[in-house]
């Protein structure tokens, strides 16, 4: 607020600042051909919103709703869907499942917790993704001096 009313804006707007600056950045992403993925709660409803309008502009689906058949119910205790998850189109393409858990199901809040699970293996099938769990591949070692003081160091900590 005070950073806005310094800048010699004498009715400063945050919420449009907000959307404002997250608009730039993301259409510079898009530009060096990034892919975004963006959970907001915009704490707005309306369709003729200043976020609608922002949705629109950076051109990302609203994969809740794009998954559906009806619109998307509420994802707040007020009965308005105010969080969404914007995908890039090539994102939305390899979209699985998403969705919107019950009130409190995972945690107390006044909103209701979203999803969206995509499907790596398709969206990336060109890179021939190799297993990197196994500690080898990783080159995680014990032997490795670097590797070998980090349960010591743990230790240290929990204790």
């Amino acid at each position: 607020w005070r950073a806005l009313l310094s800048h010699a804006n004498e009715t400063p707007d945050p919420r449009k600042q907000v959307l404002h600056d997250l608009k730039h950045f993301i259409l510079q992403r898009q530009q060096q051909h990034e892919s975004i993925i963006l959970f907001i709660d915009a704490n707005d409803h309306l369709p003729s919103s200043p976020f609608q309008r922002f949705r629109r502009e950076v051109d990302l689906v609203d994969i809740i709703a794009e998954d559906r058949d009806v619109p998307p119910t509420a994802t707040h205790m007020s009965g308005n869907r105010l969080d969404y998850i914007l995908l890039s189109p090539d994102l939305a393409a390899g979209t699985i499942a998403s969705g919107i858990l019950p009130l409190n199901h995972h945690v107390i809040s006044d909103h209701r917790a979203s999803y969206c699970d995509i499907d790596v293996q398709a969206l990336f099938a060109i890179l021939k993704l190799e297993d990197l769990t196994h500690g080898t591949r990783r080159k995680l070692q014990l032997s490795k001096p670097s590797v070998a003081k980090i349960p010591r160091q743990i230790g240290t900590i929990v204790r």
